[in-house]
């Protein structure tokens, strides 16, 4: 077998539904960027957005606007890191409740804000536009970051470790020296302590409307997929819990071969692991 297709097949068969959905959309969003760019139609830009009631921009914004390098990122984070820790403790339903809410809270967040700058005097605020997928990552990252249960986490390649309550500014912080402030990405960070924090609580689906949403039309097909995660099945807090002593390796089969497993550190090396184990060994 293909060593490619065989580390493909295994995160396939790994990843959670809508984590492997979203890593895969993202991917052929960035494959699709170079045959045709519809950021001029699906960016974030307020005046579109709120007079002419374009308000699909405020969910396709994440499909436009990235990077390669921002992109192939973003692809472990959702499909191989932060994203199946918190499918895992969260469950699928719940997890598309999640991506769908923390989306148009940002760009809507990222609109208001600009009309209020055109009313303080600043009038061309209201063409600004936002886009990329990088304000989720960021709010997944930040919810993630504040229930796992490290005391702190080093700051990617920099030998700093940052208590895990300050690591989403921190990496926030991190991103506005490299690239310059950007109001999507620290506004996907205040949706992510606004969460953990219960602030949207109220708006959070109850456990009858999950139940109901799983035998849905939409939800029983995708059910039947061994990679779903039903709310009866979801881990909570136990999703950041290892499951060996050295708390090195998680995942959901414990008598899984170790290169199998999903690494609870840095998503590069689960799936660099992963890759290893795809070809021959000496």
């Amino acid at each position: 077998e293909n060593p490619v297709n065989r580390a493909y097949n295994g995160w396939y068969g790994r990843t959670p539904i809508v984590c492997r959905g979203l890593a895969i959309g993202l991917a052929a969003c960035y494959a699709f960027s170079w045959m045709l760019d519809l950021r001029g139609a699906l960016a974030a830009v307020p005046f579109y957005v709120v007079r002419r009631y374009q308000l699909w921009r405020l969910v396709l914004a994440p499909c436009v606007g990235n990077s390669l390098l921002g992109s192939i990122v973003a692809l472990f984070v959702v499909g191989d890191g932060v994203g199946p820790r918190l499918e895992q403790s969260l469950g699928s339903v719940r997890m598309v409740w999640l991506v769908l809410s923390a989306t148009p809270a940002i760009f809507g967040g990222f609109c208001l804000l600009c009309y209020v700058a055109a009313l303080a005097g600043h009038p061309t605020a209201v063409l600004a536009d936002a886009s990329g997928c990088w304000g989720l990552v960021l709010a997944l990252v930040t919810l993630e970051c504040l229930s796992a249960p490290e005391a702190t986490r080093r700051l990617l390649c920099i030998p700093i470790n940052v208590p895990r309550e300050r690591y989403p500014l921190a990496l926030l912080l991190l991103f506005s020296l490299f690239s310059g402030p950007d109001l999507s990405l620290a506004l996907g960070v205040a949706f992510g302590y606004a969460d953990h924090n219960g602030y949207l609580e109220k708006l959070k689906p109850s456990p009858q409307t999950v139940a109901r949403a799983e035998a849905s039309v939409v939800f029983s097909g995708l059910a039947r997929d061994s990679a779903f995660v039903a709310a009866r099945n979801a881990l909570g807090a136990a999703a950041w819990v290892p499951l060996n002593a050295d708390a090195a390796d998680w995942g959901a089969d414990p008598e899984a071969p170790e290169g199998q497993r999903m690494r609870r550190g840095n998503p590069l090396s689960a799936m660099l692991d992963s890759m290893r184990n795809s070809f021959p060994q000496s």
